[in-house]
């Protein structure tokens, strides 16, 4: 998704009790936590979080009451165009507004680097991440588009089946 247009004075507001800042060190750990139990069975593994990490420029961590509750992930700003890799709420902390608080830092973090404008992956099967952030100003953009295939070839070959099944179609009689 695509957000054309970000706000450089556009500056979150954080509740009493909660605070962001810029992960470091031990911060990273929590971040990998926060991110496998914010996807949960939709998470891409631990592989693809630690590259998504290692290619940050910016790592977010939100915290309510001293306890990590959300994060985002920021990459590199390119030709005024910045990218968030990732954003996330733990499963404990949903319901409070932190999505919104912790992707909205990251784009006020990149208007800091001079991106005029912002782009982040939502996946089309985690239906409140599409609607938060096309709450927040982002659009589908058509490079953007994923569609995602099971490898499991037990599910593949179900799928064949039913996609045969459900195209036949029984004929009697001379007909043309």
């Amino acid at each position: 998704m695509v957000h054309p247009g970000l706000a450089p004075d556009a500056i979150p507001e954080f509740p009493e009790g909660v605070e962001m800042r810029r992960a470091q060190g031990d911060d990273l750990d929590a971040v990998r936590r926060l991110w496998a139990d914010a996807y949960g069975d939709l998470s891409d593994g631990e592989r693809t979080i630690d590259a998504r990490l290692d290619g940050a420029s910016w790592v977010g961590l939100l915290s309510a009451d001293g306890e990590p509750a959300a994060f985002a992930v920021n990459g590199e700003v390119e030709e005024a165009n910045g990218r968030i890799l990732g954003a996330g709420v733990d499963p404990d902390f949903r319901g409070r507004g932190y999505g919104a608080l912790v992707v909205a830092a990251a784009m006020y973090q990149l208007t800091t680097r001079d991106a005029r404008r912002a782009t982040i992956e939502v996946r089309p099967d985690i239906p409140q991440g599409l609607r938060l952030c096309r709450d927040l100003g982002f659009s589908p953009d058509r490079a953007g588009l994923e569609y995602r295939r099971s490898t499991d070839e037990a599910e593949i070959q179900e799928q064949r089946e039913q996609r045969r099944v459900a195209g036949v179609k029984a004929r009697f009689g001379k007909w043309r």
